[in-house]
């Protein structure tokens, strides 16, 4: 292998042909200016911790962005405010009164200032309800307890109805019914059972209701997980079923779901079949969708399938979640359609177009997957952009995430350049090979795009990946090309890009 190895072009060239890129966020004085019969500030998986040895807040998993978009619901007039679940982080109620004494602070009674009320739509997850008393060693420290008997006195779930009442002045309900200006809203809690038992009360406590649902209007249905086969379809964050089936039965439903911590810039998390479900983002990091490409995940992230055989040998820094990806929406709902505006609240830019869901009878489904997929349009680089190389030594990132290989190694990093020349194509992940004079390949680990949780304004969006290939992956002999293909979130491939010649 020879030690010089040169580009086309060096990547920061290329850089600058992003510069066109803008953000596509609607000002705010026309959302202040529209007058829907309903508005709704919608957020999920705030995740705020505190140390059990403190008590006091952790700095990655604190209160600000939860403050800050609570205040610019605030601004824009809503009526109401969901959580669809993992208000805390690990259940204590020291976290859940940060929490409540947050929502007070910025409405205070439930009220706005202009005095009308805001009605609160939460609903516990996994991290407000669920612990582990096999794991006593971690419990000690992450409950801040001189005993395991002791634990349960710091815990939500250790008297539910009790500690609800006492932080949000009214009863716990595991399934429960509110009206908000005409509309109606259910809400189902994370407790007890397992699996599909889980939230096997929602169906017969929305057939119970069946005769206060106004067929005219939508109404809305608020869980931590997804329904079953309905968004994000490939992760393992849906529930076991039991609110698809009683949804199914109402085409004015819309359910609106978190857990699984996806963004919201990815089109697939709004499906329209026979009831619309829409993700509704996570406040405190967003998640690569591990296992779109199973077994094997990306290469800069993990896989949950046969993660001992397949993430050792791997390279890249491992990209779990981007901290920086804090999201939300805003709902308005008219008497023709409702508006979903995806918020970046980190940033405060708009993640991408509004989605716009036409409600009514015989009312279109502009959100069903096939039609948009086959719709869709390819991620392309811009016209000068070429893969850039050169010689490193790395090691293997170690099941961690980190570089803890038992041995540095020769390796080629390929520098991928973010392909967001098309401002409607996101790019989702970037195919990676090595092609050889005489046309054999060798397929390497798909790259997951760093920058797809975030609008298309942000810097972040511009950040090549650079991925070392260790020199045992690449042809002995001979001379070959990096070549990488942007996918969109669709599927939909673009032009591939390649790299100068390299000779063995």
């Amino acid at each position: 292998m020879n030690k010089g190895i040169l580009s086309r072009r060096s990547f920061v060239a290329c850089a600058g042909a992003f510069g066109g890129v803008h953000a596509l966020a609607a000002p705010i004085g026309h959302l202040r200016a529209a007058k829907p019969n309903l508005r709704v500030g919608i957020l999920s998986d705030v995740h705020v911790r505190t140390d059990g040895a403190t008590g006091r807040i952790v700095d990655y998993s604190d209160d600000r962005t939860f403050v800050h978009a609570l205040e610019w619901f605030r601004d824009m007039g809503v009526d109401a405010v969901a959580i669809a679940g993992d208000i805390t982080d690990y259940g204590k109620l020291s976290e859940m009164k940060v929490v409540a004494d947050d929502w007070f602070r910025v409405f205070p009674d439930d009220r706005a200032p202009d005095g009308h009320k805001v009605e609160r739509l939460f609903v516990m997850g996994n991290h407000d309800w669920d612990y582990f008393p096999s794991d006593a060693a971690g419990n000690l420290r992450r409950y801040g307890s001189a005993a395991l008997s002791d634990i349960p006195k710091n815990l939500i779930c250790g008297a539910p109805e009790e500690n609800w009442q006492r932080f949000w002045h009214e009863p716990l309900s595991r399934v429960f019914m509110k009206n908000v200006k005409g509309y109606t809203f259910f809400g189902a809690h994370w407790m007890g059972n397992k699996g599909a038992g889980r939230y096997a009360p929602v169906k017969p406590f929305i057939e119970s209701h069946r005769h206060e649902i106004d067929p005219a209007k939508p109404f809305f249905h608020i869980q931590h997980p997804h329904p079953k086969d309905t968004i994000c379809p490939w992760t393992r964050f849906h529930d076991g079923g039991a609110s698809t089936e009683v949804l199914s039965q109402f085409p004015n439903a819309v359910a609106i779901t978190g857990h699984s911590h996806y963004s919201l810039t990815d089109e697939r998390c709004i499906w329209q079949g026979s009831f619309t479900s829409v993700n509704a983002g996570c406040l405190r990091f967003t998640e690569p969708p591990l296992d779109a490409r199973p077994p094997i995940g990306y290469e800069n992230t993990r896989s949950t399938y046969n993660q001992q055989k397949n993430d050792p040998g791997k390279m890249m820094p491992l990209m779990w979640a981007d901290w920086t990806g804090r999201q939300g929406m805003l709902m308005d709902v008219y008497d023709d359609r409702i508006v979903f505006h995806r918020r970046d609240f980190l940033y405060d830019l708009q993640l991408g177009d509004d989605w716009i869901v036409p409600v009514g009878k015989g009312a279109a489904r502009p959100y069903s997957f096939a039609p948009r997929s086959a719709a869709s349009v390819a991620p392309e680089f811009p016209d000068n952009a070429v893969l850039a190389v050169r010689r490193i030594r790395a090691k293997a990132r170690g099941l961690d995430g980190r570089g803890k290989g038992e041995r540095e190694q020769d390796a080629l990093e390929v520098a991928v350049p973010q392909a967001n020349a098309v401002a409607k194509a996101r790019p989702f992940e970037y195919e990676l090979a090595v092609v050889s004079e005489d046309g054999s390949r060798i397929e390497l680990t798909p790259l997951l795009d760093a920058g797809f949780g975030h609008a298309l304004g942000n810097a972040k969006r511009q950040i090549p990946l650079k991925c070392p290939v260790p020199f045992e992956k690449l042809p002995k002999t001979g001379k070959f090309r990096f070549e990488a293909v942007p996918v969109g979130n669709w599927g939909k491939k673009g032009r591939k890009i390649v790299s100068d010649e390299i000779s063995c």
